[in-house]
């Protein structure tokens, strides 16, 4: 897949047998989708992903031109996506927890793709830089330091993790008691199989 700040296309390897030669000829995937930053396109779970003009999508087929290809994957946090700055943009595919990370500056969203949920995460400090070093996720801030990422922990550079949830609309079985219902507990239990 080849992406243009306003299309993508795709290509092929060719050999042409009557003049020895190989070749990459290039077709249309898709005109109106493309790819507004450098360095950011990552692939997850076989579909290349983009960000353009702001949004995240992704390609279902990467070798038919059909505009149904493109999927349009941000519709749910696009507000946020809007007031983030975009000019030193990254983006990581944190294979391991299935999560795309879109960071700039001290802000991270992140998609996990297995599970089709945004989560939110504010670092302490500005991340200059992501990558993995030893199968660990690893960032870098403006101020020269390198920071390691842990699932076990509830630190954030010495400041504790505060964090929430924002969920869906769910009645609980009760929608005929709502109308007198003024309090309601709701306790989570989490099996080995969830994922956070």
């Amino acid at each position: 897949v080849i992406h243009t700040e306003g299309s993508d296309w795709w290509t092929e390897y060719n050999y042409d047998e009557s003049l020895s030669v190989v070749n990459f000829p290039i077709y249309p995937l898709n005109d109106k989708i493309g790819q507004s930053y450098k360095g950011v396109e990552q692939v997850l779970q076989n579909y290349p992903y983009v960000l353009f003009n702001k949004q995240m999508w992704y390609f279902t087929q990467s070798n038919i031109r059909d505009e149904r290809n493109a999927i349009y994957a941000s519709d749910r946090i696009q507000d946020k996506l809007d007031d983030l700055d975009f000019s030193n943009i990254m983006t990581l595919d944190h294979e391991k927890n299935h999560e795309y990370w879109i960071v700039s500056g001290n802000e991270a969203y992140i998609y996990n793709y297995n599970i089709d949920e945004f989560y939110h995460y504010t670092f302490a400090h500005e991340a200059v830089s992501i990558c993995y070093v030893d199968e660990e996720l690893v960032f870098a801030t403006s101020t020269g330091q390198f920071y390691k990422m842990d699932d076990t922990t509830l630190l954030d550079d010495t400041t504790l993790v505060s964090a929430y949830a924002e969920l869906g609309w769910y009645d609980y079985g009760y929608v005929n008691r709502f109308k007198v219902l003024n309090l309601m507990w709701v306790q989570i239990d989490p099996q080995t199989n969830d994922a956070v």
